[in-house]
């Protein structure tokens, strides 16, 4: 889970606090999509030009998770810049321990290519089981089903502490960044 801890906006003639702002822009944001966009200018704020006609900065500090062992980072940018953050959990917490995609009792280990599409497509972490993009990326191109029948992906993995499992079958949507 993705929290704001603190956000400011402006330089060193006028620094203004927009942490509680930031804050209600990413709870009103579409989850289903695997990065926050935040446009820097005084306007995504609600705010007046804190010092006019001179160039502003915009810095953010974020966590991932709720325990000690959180992920904290910041990210800074100037005034027009699209700052994007990622909303999904920061990929060096994760570990995937299990993944399987198959169909009746057959089913093929995808664990390695689970972690390494994890690892470098965050924008994947909301994919539509047995699609062209997950054959290729989670299944590394192999597609097992038979006829009709749907297979079923089965991921386990460990987020700091927490174990958490999920299954979905083809035609699917699973958004593992709510989990």
């Amino acid at each position: 889970m993705l929290t704001i801890i603190s956000a400011y906006y402006g330089n060193v003639n006028n620094m203004v606090d927009v942490t509680s702002q930031t804050q209600n822009l990413l709870a009103a944001f579409d989850t289903n999509k695997a990065k926050f966009p935040i446009l820097i200018l005084p306007t995504t704020w609600g705010i007046p030009d804190p010092d006019q006609y001179v160039t502003k900065g915009f810095i953010v500090t974020y966590k991932y998770g709720n325990k000690q062992d959180a992920v904290i980072l910041t990210q800074a940018g100037v005034d027009g810049d699209t700052l994007e953050i990622s909303i999904l959990p920061y990929m060096g917490s994760i570990v995937i321990n299990k993944a399987t995609y198959g169909v009746n009792g057959t089913a093929i280990d995808v664990t390695e290519s689970t972690t390494n599409t994890m690892k470098y497509f965050p924008e994947l972490w909301i994919i539509e089981i047995g699609s062209r993009d997950f054959i290729n990326n989670f299944c590394g191109g192999k597609n097992i089903a038979k006829g009709n029948s749907k297979c079923v992906f089965f991921i386990d993995f460990t987020a700091g502490q927490e174990v958490l499992r999920a299954v979905a079958v083809d035609g699917q949507t699973l958004n593992l960044c709510t989990l």
